[in-house]
């Protein structure tokens, strides 16, 4: 019998500190955990402390590192919870969640194809662009985003480069010869090893911005986003 529980887990954008040394930003919460992007290896099974700040007051909990992905963040779980961080718990989430609700658009939420054969390495910048209230669409591959955009009016591509059954360059050079996608922008957001090689290949092809993933941080990858949006907009 399957007894895993599924829990709703919040978007939010908060910094929170780690073992008073490290600053996160967390992107989702949960009463029993949240995901947090970090700049620095923390590996699984660690356990760490985390101060939130709760209608101005610290908060300061516990928790287990249950997932670990360097460079794009750290899943935990909260341990040892007394009643009265439980309480104020579930007041942090709340609060969240009704600062989250002032920013959500209405309906006509502006589409982005993000594209990536690892999906899993670009959560935290897609739950940021939701999180902005963007409408996001995922693809693995080249291929896959070509299939997307034909059945999808989508605003804004972002794409990783090195990907099986067409690449990131291949894909930007299809969407700028296509009378149908020409006039879509298109952003790189990738942790190619090529480095300025690729970036300046990328600039040829006619792309609005190159994101490295190691050193962008979600919430700055989404108003660079937003920015991008507004620009075509007057175009």
């Amino acid at each position: 019998m399957n007894t895993r529980r599924f829990v709703k887990r919040e978007l939010i954008t908060r910094e929170v500190l780690i073992n008073n040394l490290l600053t996160g930003h967390a992107i989702d919460i949960s009463p029993e955990g949240m995901f947090i992007n970090v700049p620095a290896e923390i590996k699984e099974g660690a356990s760490i402390t985390l101060k939130l700040n709760t209608n101005g007051l610290p908060l300061v909990i516990k928790a287990i590192v249950r997932h670990s992905q360097l460079g794009i963040g750290i899943g935990i779980q909260f341990t040892g919870l007394n009643e009265d961080q439980e309480d104020r718990l579930a007041e942090f989430i709340e609060q969240c969640t009704q600062e989250r609700s002032k920013f959500e658009k209405q309906g006509g939420k502006p589409v982005i194809l993000m594209v990536d054969d690892r999906l899993e390495s670009i959560k935290p910048f897609e739950l940021q662009l939701r999180l902005a209230g963007y409408e996001t669409i995922l693809a693995n591959n080249g291929i896959e985003a070509v299939k997307e955009m034909d059945i999808n009016k989508v605003d804004l591509v972002i794409t990783d480069l090195l990907m099986d059954r067409m690449n990131g360059f291949m894909l930007i050079q299809l969407i700028k010869q296509t009378q149908k996608f020409k006039n879509i922008p298109v952003a790189v957001l990738s942790a190619t090893n090529q480095g300025d090689a690729d970036i300046e290949r990328a600039t040829l092809l006619g792309i609005e911005r190159f994101f490295m993933k190691h050193n962008t941080k979600p919430q700055a990858f989404a108003e660079e986003v937003t920015r991008i949006l507004n620009i075509a907009k007057t175009n």
